[in-house]
């Protein structure tokens, strides 16, 4: 659940001291009348703004002509977004990605600590190809990468829906050394688990 405490400094938004979005924070569409349907645009507002925001500091990193340097990269800038975080550096002698950094929603998405994984070991490409396309794509351009997708682990009944953007780090050279995500998880009726 999206504690939306978290993300009132990014969205402006009414928060009771419980968390929640106070009723008349968003506006409801023509025929939405449940507290439900609210709840759900609320979330999703935060999360696209939680997105946006980590997305704006990056650019606001980044010189004219290359990605972020690494060393630029601080997280107490956005310490409140931790748990949906995760950071990985490339291993050219591998030609792999290792997890450096997963906050504590990965644990509870993949069923174990993955911090000093491999990608290749949590992320099976018959499992999750879209995953690593994006991996390859966001390296490749050197350019954020924004996506909704689905990944599921037959072996443990889950599917997720997710809504992701990946942001690229490099070295002083601009060759991309690490890639910054930042997501949100959903359950299959749709509600926000992390």
């Amino acid at each position: 659940m999206v504690d939306a405490r978290d993300y009132s400094f990014v969205s402006g938004a009414k928060v009771s001291d419980d968390g929640s979005l106070l009723n008349g924070a968003m506006s409801p569409g023509v025929g939405d009348d449940t507290l439900e349907t609210d709840k759900a645009r609320a979330a999703a507002t935060v999360i696209d703004e939680r997105l946006s925001f980590i997305q704006s500091l990056w650019a606001s990193k980044r010189s004219s002509q290359h990605v972020p340097v690494r060393a630029n990269l601080d997280p107490a800038e956005f310490y409140r977004m931790w748990p949906t975080t995760f950071l990985l550096e490339w291993d050219s002698a591998l030609s792999d990605w290792w997890v450096r950094f997963a906050g504590s929603a990965y644990g509870a998405v993949y069923g174990r600590e993955i911090t000093g994984a491999r990608v290749s070991e949590i992320v099976p490409l018959s499992l999750a190809p879209q995953v690593l396309a994006d991996l390859k794509r966001c390296a490749e351009m050197g350019e954020p990468v924004r996506t909704n997708g689905e990944t599921n682990w037959p072996d443990r009944g889950n599917v997720y829906r997710y809504q992701r953007v990946l942001l690229p780090f490099g070295d002083e050279s601009g060759h991309v050394t690490h890639l910054l995500g930042v997501a949100a998880f959903f359950n299959s009726t749709g509600a926000t688990v992390f």
